[in-house]
């Protein structure tokens, strides 16, 4: 019997380069693709997405807790306090999709959870470095994801209610 894989081609290289990021935050990588997809109405990629999901679901080695037993423990899979989301922290560098434009890097100044605004969806303020000054505005936290550059960003635990960080609660040994 053979095991499944799934390779993953870098286009622009001509060369497969698994770094140990994708393969930690898989999850979150489908999830981005599928709201690119989302976003420019790409049914072929939204279908392509789901049926890597789908087989990366059957694969064994990491935990089953919500059915998709393939994807290793990550931050995107450890399970948040009541009332947590995990946000990029302050002055992460992370990339601004624009439907119809090349993505923009930008500086995060905060999450924002205001349930008068966009009914109550995350919203990021952002910084955009223009040509002579920069701008703050207001995006939608779909239309946020990580840049190229790892180092240049991370993830937080939020609280909503509080809209202050948290920290992740000790975690309990197994005595193993």
């Amino acid at each position: 019997m053979r095991g499944k894989c799934i390779v993953v081609y870098d286009e622009i290289y001509g060369s497969l380069r698994l770094t140990e990021k994708l393969y930690l935050e898989f999850r979150h990588v489908l999830d981005r693709l599928h709201a690119a997809a989302d976003c420019e109405k790409d049914e072929n990629l939204k279908t392509a997405v789901d049926w890597v999901r789908n087989e990366a679901s059957t694969f064994g080695g990491g935990k089953e807790s919500d059915g998709a037993a393939a994807f290793p423990d990550d931050p995107q899979s450890t399970s948040l306090p009541q009332g947590c989301e995990q946000v990029f922290t302050p002055g992460s560098v992370v990339c601004w999709r624009q439907k119809g434009q090349m993505a923009v890097d930008v500086k995060i100044i905060e999450p924002i959870m205001d349930p008068e605004m966009f009914d109550g969806e995350l919203l990021y303020r952002i910084e955009v470095s223009g040509k002579s000054d920069r701008v703050r505005r207001f995006v939608r936290a779909s239309l946020i994801e990580p840049s190229a550059n790892a180092d240049a960003w991370s993830y937080a635990w939020w609280n909503r209610r509080t809209q202050m960080y948290e920290e992740p609660p000790e975690e309990e040994e197994d005595g193993d």
